[in-house]
């Protein structure tokens, strides 16, 4: 990262920050309008965030790219599976070290519960809206197409929103979710872009996780 990304992620933080003060008044706009027509519009979106689906678009495009020996849909599809997988290790770790609570909780938006594995207590940020940012940030980039980027990234803010309406998350955790997902995929595209790794160099990392169910240590190959 340079000091313009700094500047740009420094930013984002702060405005999401600031975004917390009008958490509130957002979910009781969102809750006015949950017998509107656009709230049936916008519920099948979630599965669009929803932990398997954008895995497996990820996986098949890779298979895809083994199978049909398409260098193009197999770096893809690689760039999709880390990218998710670095964004979800950063969204997990801060929904249990933070422990805010859900909207639907009726306990305010600043009401937390530190290192807790509660479901309650998951909501910031949303994970959601992360792998939803992280999947369309990635196709975008590798497409480079404008009408493309633009229904990419409207499904994962459809996605934000539905998260919003449903009363499962505040502003702030769908704010926090498309940056964390956004900058998580652009560092992987970034970093595949530059890469001079010679073919067929595979690595082998291993590095903790917490997840909401346990932690432990993970053993990952690269491909």
């Amino acid at each position: 990262m340079d000091k313009a990304s700094y500047v740009v992620a420094g930013s984002l933080i702060g405005m999401t920050a600031l975004g917390s003060a009008g958490d509130r008044s957002i979910r009781h706009e969102a809750r006015e309008e949950t017998q509107n027509r656009m709230v049936g519009i916008i519920s099948p979106w979630q599965f669009y965030g929803f932990s398997y689906i954008p895995s497996a678009i990820a996986a098949s495009v890779y298979i895809g790219g083994l199978g049909f020996s398409n260098d193009w849909l197999r770096e893809t599809g690689r760039e999709c599976l880390v990218s998710l997988a670095c964004a979800a290790l950063v969204t997990s770790s801060l929904k249990v070290t933070l422990g805010r609570e859900r909207p639907n909780q009726n306990e305010g938006p600043f009401d937390s519960d530190p290192l807790s594995f509660r479901y309650e207590n998951q909501s910031f940020p949303s994970a959601h809206t992360t792998l939803a940012f992280t999947l369309s940030t990635v196709l975008a980039s590798r497409i480079r197409n404008q009408f493309a980027s633009i229904a990419l990234y409207g499904a994962a803010c459809m996605t934000a929103a539905q998260r919003v309406f449903s009363d499962s998350h505040w502003f702030t955790d769908v704010a926090a979710g498309a940056m964390i997902g956004t900058s998580s995929a652009l560092f992987i595209v970034h970093d595949s872009e530059h890469s001079h790794a010679p073919l067929g160099h595979f690595p082998l990392h291993v590095a903790p996780f917490i997840t909401g169910s346990g932690a432990g240590i993970g053993i990952s190959q690269a491909f």
